[in-house]
Order: C-alpha cells, then sequence, then structure tokens
C-alpha cells in the first residue's frame, strides 16, 4: 500500500530551493543562502530579540559559549562581551555557592 504521507524535505530538495530563492531575491552582499547561514541567521535573529547568549546556545546545541558566539552575526550588540558577562555572572554565582565571597 502507497504511504499517504508526503516524503520529508530532503537536504538537496532544500538547497535547491535556496538556490532558487537566491536568485529571485538576493541583490546584496550575500548572493547564495545555504542551511547552514539560516543556523546563523535564527541565532542572530534570536539574540537581538532578546533571547539570552545561554538560551541561544542551548537552542543551538553548542556546549560552548565561545561557538554562539561566532553564530551571532550582529551590529545591535557585541555578543562577545555579553558572553564576558554572562561568565563573570557565573563565576560570582558559584563563588557564592561555595561559601567564598571574594
Amino acid at each position: 500500500m502507497p504511504n499517504p504521507v508526503s516524503p520529508a524535505v530532503t537536504t538537496s530538495t532544500l538547497r535547491k530551493a535556496l538556490a532558487r530563492a537566491s536568485e529571485a531575491h538576493l541583490a546584496g552582499p550575500v548572493e547564495r543562502i545555504f542551511p547552514h547561514l539560516l543556523r546563523h541567521a535564527c541565532a542572530t535573529h534570536r539574540y537581538e530579540a532578546g533571547m539570552s547568549l545561554w538560551e541561544v546556545q542551548k537552542l543551538l546545541g553548542h556546549d560552548w559559549t565561545t561557538t554562539t558566539v561566532r553564530y551571532i552575526l550582529s551590529a545591535q550588540s557585541d555578543p562577545e562581551m555579553a558572553s564576558r558577562r554572562s561568565s563573570a555572572r557565573a563565576a560570582q554565582r558559584l563563588r557564592v555557592d561555595t561559601g567564598g565571597l571574594s
């Protein structure tokens, strides 16, 4: 019996659709859209919309904040500084949790 559900979009189909969309709609410095570029765009837009660096890191499944910082291509803010502030806050919480306040 044939499967009544359409198959999932394949990688090849997605890449071809993005290539057609690129040709039809892009006129700026970006000439082609690739799936991975969409991942970077998602990270940037979520960060600029107010999602914390840690939340973006979890969304993307990164183990390291430094990897996430490279994904965020933001003209609105400085993700590296946000990463440093986040690390400083984490270090402060660790000192409080272990009973030391230095």
